[in-house]
């Protein structure tokens, strides 16, 4: 995190930005664990030969390609990281860097193994319903994530006005998708605005424009001190 992101992000558990109404705070991320990873390759037939580190099955070498997009030095960083901790439990990565619209186009059509991805889940969590209910299999919902329990807590979040009743239908939410991990959930990019000093009222959000609160916000009338 503080290489790749020079210590301007935070590690996520889940979907949901940390801290908010609907995140969980019994709820840890998931973190690298080059032991439990390689058992559980074991497991499905997967071992490393003496001599030789990398991951086979059946005489075949565990080759992934992992797609970027070109030009973004941040997710480029951050692809690099995934495959040095890959390459540590036998799993060799092929960097496949390209241009927005091909590796918009092989994500949508799923024709990729692993493929670094930007969500923005807004400020209401039912945005998040884009990404994960079965119902967008063929639009954003790019991971082909389907649950029948999931989608009708979406459906219900979405017909409550009433936070508090909606809050619960969340966190069951947030628990279903870091139990199943239908992606893997890395990191919230923290973003920076600057405001004059006498501008008051402005609402710290992480992740949200500032400026969706800009009918509370006003000019102080006593003097700053320098």
């Amino acid at each position: 995190m503080d290489r790749a992101l020079e210590g301007h992000g935070i590690i996520a558990s889940g979907p949901f930005f940390l801290g908010s109404w609907v995140s969980t705070p019994d709820t840890s991320p998931q973190v690298f664990n080059p032991r439990q990873a390689i058992r559980l390759l074991n497991e499905t037939g997967w071992t490393q030969q003496t001599g030789d580190h990398r991951m086979r099955r059946n005489g075949q070498p565990f080759k992934v390609s992992f797609l970027v997009d070109r030009g973004d030095k941040m997710k480029e960083r951050v692809a690099l990281f995934i495959r040095q901790q890959r390459q540590e439990v036998g799993i060799e990565i092929r960097l496949d860097r390209l241009d927005t619209p091909e590796f918009l186009e092989k994500v949508r059509t799923g024709d990729f193994d692993i493929a670094l991805i930007q969500y923005n889940v807004g400020q209401d969590p039912i945005t998040a319903s884009l990404f994960f209910h079965s119902k967008y299999i063929n639009t954003l919902n790019l991971a082909r994530y389907r649950n029948t329990r999931v989608d009708s807590l979406f459906e219900a979040g979405e017909l409550i006005p009433d936070l508090a009743k909606r809050q619960p239908l969340y966190h069951a939410i947030y628990k279903t998708l870091t139990e199943e991990q239908p992606l893997a959930f890395l990191f919230f990019k923290r973003r920076f605005a600057a405001a004059n000093r006498r501008i008051e009222g402005i609402e710290n959000r992480f992740g949200f424009l500032l400026s969706q609160h800009i009918h509370k916000w006003y000019v102080a009338s006593r003097p700053v001190t320098p």
